[in-house]
């Protein structure tokens, strides 16, 4: 469906971090060559504290960090293992060698980068994630989150090393903006401007987040999530429970190729669990349309896409729109199968849509999600 990253190394010349972000995307299917320099953009825009009880870790790997829902960060910012929630007095104590699930374990982060965590579902339902913490983490104040999901050329592929597994998804430029930050003209600096959470799932191949393949375009949704999809809302409850410091008013969620249909499909399963949503490069169900009218949304594709069918945004958008809602729309020319490029500010020169990120981190929750 999509490439497989080519672990593109940060350029410190802006011409050689252009030639490299474009040779990302060139290789990002296997159709070829899609994207061109200068493309035209068209927009349409419109108006629009868990008890803990703290329990023995039950993590295997000495140097790893385990928490379940309702686990909370002691001062240093890890997290410690605990319950989900409070034992009612009546209820005898918990054996601390019994692990709780769903729960996740996470590896000491290297510096300036995103920790390495497993979730555990079930025993042998497990799904691999990296966690960006916001720089000096304060449980007593609110960040908000965002969940990243991938495109199908940066799952896990099961013949390689986790550190490969992790190398091919982290060095790609839509995963450093988010965290560390990407040195380009253009980088928009998230966690300086809008310190945040990052919750980035890996899908293990041949898996996806969506149930059909890449070039279907809009479909009707299954009524139930795909296991990586289900996991990956998991992983957001358990990161929320683990981490008190999570603003509920201000989850986001967004994605491309292989997790815009992801985020489409997360919105649709779970339509009051975000404050704005951005798929990119995906398509979803339009029979839906009517549970979306009054989430933000902004929507990104590539007129010129050969992989994922315009259609599938362009269906969206319309579907939600004589639903009455007021979705955002941003459809480029000439950008192929690569519109996050554009949209997350890693082309190496200023971007078109200079405003998403100020408008993705203004978007907040009348309710918070519970």
């Amino acid at each position: 469906m999509k490439r497989q990253s080519n672990g593109l190394l940060v350029a410190t010349s802006a011409a050689v971090l252009v030639i490299a972000i474009l040779a990302s995307v060139l290789n990002h299917s296997p159709a070829g060559p899609q994207v061109a320099h200068g493309a035209a953009l068209t927009t349409t825009t419109s108006a629009a504290a868990i008890p803990t009880a703290t329990i023995a870790s039950s993590a295997t790997t000495p140097s790893a960090v385990a928490a379940t829902p309702g686990a909370a960060p002691n001062a240093s910012g890890s997290i410690a293992s605990a319950s989900a929630g409070t034992a009612p007095a009546s209820t005898p104590a918990t054996n601390p060698a019994t692990p709780r699930y769903p729960n996740f374990t996470c590896q000491p982060p290297p510096a300036n980068s995103y920790a390495t965590c497993l979730f555990t579902e079930s025993p042998g339902t497990t799904m691999t994630f990296y966690l960006w913490v916001p720089a000096n983490y304060n449980p007593n104040t609110k960040y908000p989150l965002v969940l990243l999901l991938e495109g199908g050329g940066e799952r896990a592929d099961p013949n390689k090393t986790a550190a490969q597994n992790r190398q091919v998804l982290l060095s790609d430029p839509y995963a450093e903006v988010w965290g560390p930050g990407y040195p380009g003209p253009d980088d928009p600096g998230v966690q300086k401007n809008w310190p945040s959470f990052v919750v980035l799932p890996q899908v293990q191949a041949p898996a996806y987040y969506m149930p059909v393949p890449a070039n279907t375009g809009s479909y009707t949704l299954p009524a139930q999530p795909t296991p990586s999809l289900r996991m990956a809302k998991e992983i957001v409850d358990a990161v929320r429970k683990a981490y008190t410091g999570v603003d509920s008013s201000r989850l986001y969620v967004t994605g491309l190729s292989m997790g815009g249909y992801g985020t489409w499909a997360m919105i649709e399963y779970w339509p009051n669990e975000f404050a704005a949503a951005a798929p990119i490069s995906g398509a979803g169900d339009p029979s839906r349309a009517s549970e979306l009218v009054n989430l933000p949304i902004w929507a990104f594709h590539s007129a010129d896409d050969p992989i994922v069918p315009v259609s599938g945004s362009r269906d969206m958008i319309a579907a939600i729109r004589a639903a009455g809602g007021h979705p955002l729309y941003t459809e480029y020319t000439n950008y192929g199968h690569g519109a996050w490029v554009p949209t997350y500010s890693i082309l190496g020169k200023p971007s078109p849509v200079p405003n998403f990120f100020s408008w993705l981190f203004s978007q907040r929750k009348a309710t918070p999600t519970p």
